[in-house]
């Protein structure tokens, strides 16, 4: 999801932005991952933390490789089916808190949505007790329950159902597999772990804090004790997710570059166009790269797309809906680069060139947060209006 917070970020960065410099061949996908909350704190400790820059100039970066056999039993993995093209149009589903976890007296904040669609994962946060303790939800097929992590954030699901998140009351990290919560180890020396994203293996992508900076790191599902650690010479990379194919996306905190490796460990580095967010970015197979921004001298965030190859840079046309919108807001990027849009009260989808609204209840308005990896499920809530807990309900769409 790109929140308002996440907007605030990007306008500030716009106004220092770089030229553009995009000259990279990447034939991979991105996984969707989802870190918000998790890079806010990443970059705030990595910029305390710039000096530590000589520490790394000298250390190797070593990540681990997808697609391979992963250690415990988990759930068998949900379906990924592309949609067909065409016109298409989405129906509503409820997503009934679970017991004792009612939004009457929680804040209920969806996480992230698993790429087939069947797992959603949200934070609930007491109402009036923001550092109350916070419980971490996960629905799976539209059915939920209470996670058994006290005090904590999820941070990502699989589409094996299995989940991470962060324990909100001291450093530690964890991982959700068969009704279990193990702890994830914090290596000899660190502060704290973060877990930003896990891919369909079981593998971990996130941050270890040690000696006031940060390093991304990459735990093998066989091998929680002995992450494998990513640097980049000169700079401090924080993790943003995985990239299909067994590579992993870095964000440069200082110079402001986005990183990339392959699963043959090869490095790409490059600087987004001016008005690009690198929190939220999706390169397809044809070498095109979909991402959050602004038009030159305009507040709304919608899509920019641009050409590794070229560095060539488009927005594409903006949802053409009925009865039309004076504006719209970006909320969502899937894999394959459908896209989910806001337009004051109103929610769509656009996959190609085709538009569907976002269905809600009678007299209740449909905010949805995040969307699968074909755009063909979406997490969020319908309420009465943005800030009011009246008629709230999570909600899941299928399109």
């Amino acid at each position: 999801m790109i929140d308002e917070r996440e907007a605030d970020d990007v306008r500030a960065w716009l106004a220092t932005a770089d030229t553009v410099d995009v000259r990279v061949d990447l034939g991979f996908t991105m996984d969707a991952g989802r870190a918000r909350a998790r890079r806010r704190r990443i970059g705030q400790i990595a910029a305390t933390g710039a000096l530590a820059l000589a520490v790394l100039a000298g250390v190797p970066g070593v990540i681990a490789l997808a697609d391979r056999d992963a250690t415990g039993t988990s759930p068998v993995a949900a379906a990924r089916t592309p949609p067909p093209d065409g016109p298409f149009s989405c129906t509503f589903q409820a997503l009934p808190a679970p017991e004792g976890v009612g939004t009457s007296r929680f804040n209920i904040d969806i996480e992230a949505i698993d790429p087939s669609g069947r797992y959603v994962i949200a934070q609930a946060i007491p109402h009036g007790d923001p550092r109350g303790a916070r419980k971490s939800l996960l629905w799976d097929n539209g059915v939920g329950q209470v996670l058994p992590a006290a005090d904590s954030r999820p941070t990502a699901v699989s589409e094996n159902g299995v989940v991470a998140g962060n324990s909100m009351s001291d450093n530690r990290a964890w991982l959700y597999r068969n009704g279990t919560v193990s702890d994830i180890p914090v290596p000899a020396g660190a502060a704290a772990v973060d877990i930003v994203d896990i891919d369909r293996n079981g593998d971990l992508l996130g941050a270890v804090t040690a000696g006031g900076t940060v390093r991304t790191a990459v735990w093998r599902s066989n091998n929680l004790a002995n992450p494998e650690f990513l640097d980049v010479p000169g700079d401090i990379v924080s993790p943003t997710r995985f990239l299909a194919g067994g590579g992993v996306l870095g964000y440069g905190v200082t110079g402001r570059k986005l990183y990339m490796w392959n699963a043959e460990r090869q490095l790409a580095t490059y600087t987004p166009p001016a008005g690009a967010d690198e929190s939220k970015t999706v390169v397809t197979p044809d070498g095109w790269v979909t991402a959050a921004g602004h038009r030159p001298n305009r507040e709304e965030m919608i899509a920019v797309r641009w050409k590794l190859d070229t560095g060539e840079v488009e927005f594409p046309a903006l949802p053409t809906v009925t009865p039309p919108a004076a504006s719209f807001l970006l909320k969502d990027i899937a894999r394959n680069g459908a896209l989910l849009y806001s337009a004051t009260t109103r929610m769509f989808v656009v996959r190609g060139d085709h538009v569907a609204q976002l269905p809600a209840p009678d007299g209740l308005e449909a905010y949805a947060q995040d969307i699968n990896e074909f755009g063909t499920r979406i997490a969020g809530r319908v309420s009465q209006g943005a800030n009011t807990l009246d008629g709230l309900t999570m909600a899941l769409w299928t399109c």
